[in-house]
């Protein structure tokens, strides 16, 4: 259980930037 969690927080991290760096990005 741990160990999905440490593994779900950084996915679920890596998703949240992509998401604002593809909103930044169809700003410009």
């Amino acid at each position: 259980m741990n160990f999905v969690m440490g593994l779900a927080i950084p996915a679920s991290f890596t998703f949240l930037a992509r998401s604002l760096t593809n909103f930044c990005w169809a700003r410009l």
